[in-house]
């Protein structure tokens, strides 16, 4: 069916933005009455997450949900009796270490992240037997360009990762787009 575009941009069918098309476009319309681009604008997100503020791991404190930039120094999939599999990543800063733990994770992620590779993590900090821990972090890779934005963050926003480095938007999920994607589409 070829319909005929509006000069106003935000009239213009959400099929048409960027990596939308018109079967996305159908489930955007059904789960949540998104039909132009002014409908994706005026769709807000459920919550926001805080992570423009980076903590140092030595400043971590058992309770709180922080974000910390660390590099990738150990990688470990442990067998568990249960038949399951425990994987333990360490990230490290220039003030110290921190575990992340993943308990039959449901991706390969020691297969994701190589060591010596800059990441995020974001999680509750747990003490475990001594030791400052997180356990089913969330991880987002850092890209060689975005060590140069974490703290302190530059104020040219445009080139700030969209995931991660700044309060983020979480919108509702489908199953045909992911929070991550939504957010991607509304950033265009």
């Amino acid at each position: 069916m070829n319909q005929k575009r509006d000069d106003n941009p935000l009239a213009t069918p959400a099929q048409f933005i960027k990596g939308v098309g018109p079967k996305r476009a159908e489930a955007l319309k059904e789960r949540y009455g998104i039909e132009t681009v002014r409908d994706l604008l005026y769709h807000f997100p459920h919550r926001y997450e805080h992570f423009e503020t980076i903590t140092a791991i030595k400043d971590a404190q058992p309770g709180q949900e922080l974000v910390f930039n660390g590099k990738v120094v150990d990688l470990a999939a442990q067998p568990m009796r249960n038949g399951k599999q425990k994987l333990e990543m360490v990230i490290e800063d220039e003030t110290g270490d921190l575990s992340l733990l993943w308990f039959n994770p449901p991706l390969p992620l020691d297969e994701r992240f190589d060591l010596n590779r800059n990441i995020l993590a974001v999680g509750k900090v747990e003490r475990y037997k001594g030791s400052l821990q997180i356990t089913h972090p969330r991880l987002f890779l850092c890209e060689p360009d975005d060590s140069a934005l974490l703290p302190p963050l530059r104020p040219d926003w445009k080139r700030r990762p969209l995931h991660h480095s700044r309060i983020v938007p979480v919108h509702r999920l489908t199953a045909i787009l992911s929070a991550s994607a939504m957010r991607r589409l509304i950033y265009q």
